[in-house]
């Protein structure tokens, strides 16, 4: 995987990176623009407490986010076949529910994200919470472009590494 190559096709082009120190959310609200689709990268993921840890979008940088219009199949969790309820016109994507509140498990994701003009915004990624890899997908119906997106924890805090990439075709 080439990080940060040029803006050669297909390469991933690093816009941005943000440490999580015990924190309720974080938000990237700029670079989000110029690019075909997205890739995030988390590392050193671990949170406080097993709750929905999830990601919403915004069309407007971050001065509000989207909080209806989620669709998702899942999530599903490798350990225990478990397939997660669907979720129609919700207010999240949830990325896992189990998150281990185990300080260094060093959790990791991965999601490509596409937000084009006119087309409904979508995810698909893993997620491995210190339990289980979370298979995610998922979109939002809106049509606006999206420029800004946000993780939160249901309760309690997380901590990890973040990092936001554009990719060109």
């Amino acid at each position: 995987m080439a990080y940060n190559a040029g803006a050669s096709s297909g390469n991933l082009i690093l816009i941005q990176s943000q440490t999580a120190s015990a924190v309720a959310s974080l938000a990237f609200t700029t670079g989000i623009t110029g690019y075909d689709r997205y890739y995030i990268d988390i590392y050193n993921f671990s949170s406080t407490n097993q709750v929905a840890f999830t990601l919403v979008f915004s069309t407007n940088a971050g001065s509000s986010y989207l909080n209806t219009g989620y669709y998702q199949e899942g999530p599903c969790a490798s350990n225990t076949g478990y397939f997660g309820n669907s979720t129609i016109n919700g207010a999240s994507i949830l990325l896992t529910n189990t998150p281990n509140a185990n300080a260094g498990f060093n959790g990791i994701g991965g999601f490509n994200l596409c937000f084009t003009s006119g087309n409904q915004q979508s995810i698909l990624g893993n997620m491995y919470d210190g339990f289980a890899n979370w298979a995610v997908g998922g979109l939002n119906t809106g049509t606006t472009v999206v420029n800004a997106i946000r993780f939160d924890i249901a309760a309690g805090t997380f901590s990890g590494n973040f990092k936001l990439y554009g990719v060109q075709n």
